[in-house]
């Protein structure tokens, strides 16, 4: 019984790991779309946990001048089209709070019901001198395809639009983040259940 009981115990602990790693957790406000926390975003193999909220306003004013890759979260092209791509796949969909893929307008700042354009900023002057470079998630009515991008931005326009919004990320603390089981717990798991069958088919040979 004592051995069915950590069997028990690491079956829960594996379940509780991988309940973790589900989609994100949805911030919607009278049936808008502000945010998420616990979006997964893969870089190089290697998956990192952020939350991110939905601004309307200024690149310089929302990133702190919007005039250095030191102002963003993420830094790279790559990074800022697996940020975009990660909010298509885990964040802009329909569910039970609501139709986030096929009505863009149920988006915080976007009121075209056709069209949302989420901007995710990565780096200043790169692509062309005196202007941002940002990645994009395009959010597309119905059954249309949502596609992510690269874009070129003023720091000083104010995109907010029937279509535009900026996505402000921020990194959840890893010690936030549940890790996943080790090895030695998930081979312990596995002898455990090994030696839990050994001895119930031993008794019930005994009682034969």
């Amino acid at each position: 019984m004592k051995t069915l009981w950590i069997i028990v115990c690491l079956v829960a602990s594996c379940l509780a790991w991988g309940s973790a790693h589900a989609l994100p957790t949805l911030q919607v406000t009278n049936g808008i779309l502000t945010g998420a926390t616990g979006v997964e975003v893969t870089v190089n193999n290697v998956t990192t946990l952020y939350d991110v909220t939905f601004q309307g306003g200024t690149c310089a004013g929302l990133f702190s001048g919007c005039d250095s890759s030191n102002d963003f979260v993420f830094k790279t092209e790559g990074e800022a089209l697996a940020a975009s791509q990660a909010l298509l796949d885990q964040v802009f969909l329909d569910g039970a709070f609501g139709a986030f893929d096929s009505a863009p307008d149920t988006t915080a700042g976007c009121s075209d019901f056709v069209l949302c354009m989420v901007l995710t900023p990565y780096d200043f002057g790169l692509t062309v001198g005196g202007l941002a470079d940002v990645g994009f998630a395009q959010n597309l009515f119905g059954p249309l395809d949502d596609v992510s991008g690269l874009l070129i931005v003023s720091p000083s326009d104010d995109l907010t639009s029937e279509s535009f919004i900026y996505a402000v990320w921020s990194r959840v603390p890893t010690n936030n983040v549940p890790e996943a089981p080790s090895p030695a717990l998930v081979g312990a798991g596995m002898m455990a259940y090994a030696v839990f069958r050994r001895r119930s088919s031993s008794q019930r040979n005994r009682a034969r």
